[in-house]
């Protein structure tokens, strides 16, 4: 289940937690975190292989690898690493995240809804899952349930957050009609 097409890294400096040393595979991890937030994917992915070879058995270093490979457009070994590990631990809500977003990706936007649905259920408040699944809704002509979901995510989402211009007009456009009495 190793993908390498970089070089290995080298080793990650000692980092601590809270006075506690992290572990190899935690210091790859965050390192991976802190490469995946700077679009660094391919570095990003390497770090996670040596985490994954370190610790093969944390559900939370599959659900990382399987964004970092969705984000490379790799959605068959994405789709590969969320399953496993959902199967691993089923809490993991980035698993079924990733899941849906590439149900999106191939546009089966039923079982998109499915995935963000599980998602939310072990993540409530995670502005993404509620903006994703309004995609996934209006895709399938559901605006009502669309515009909710749109609406939930403003609500949730910080106001920094880059998705929030983008939310606000899709909620002012898909107002649903009032019901008449």
């Amino acid at each position: 289940m190793l993908r390498r097409k970089v070089s290995p890294p080298t080793g990650p400096q000692l980092r601590t937690s809270n006075g506690i040393t992290l572990s190899i595979s935690d210091r790859y991890l965050e390192r991976g975190l802190h490469l995946y937030q700077q679009k660094k994917f391919a570095e990003a992915l390497a770090d996670l292989d040596e985490a994954i070879r370190n610790a093969p058995i944390f559900a939370e270093l599959y659900v990382t690898r399987a964004a970092i490979l969705y984000e490379l457009e790799r959605d068959d070994e994405a789709t590969e690493d969320a399953e496993y590990a959902l199967r691993l631990d089923p809490r993991q809500w980035i698993g079924h995240y990733v899941l849906g977003m590439i149900a999106i990706r191939r546009e089966n936007f039923p079982q998109a809804v499915e995935y963000f649905s599980q998602a939310q259920r072990y993540a409530p408040t995670r502005p993404e899952i509620f903006f994703s699944r309004a995609i996934a809704f209006h895709q399938q002509d559901e605006m009502t349930l669309a515009y909710y979901d749109m609406d939930s995510a403003l609500q949730v989402m910080k106001s920094d957050d880059k998705r929030r211009k983008d939310a606000t007009k899709f909620v002012t456009q898909v107002k649903p009609a009032k019901k008449k009495k």
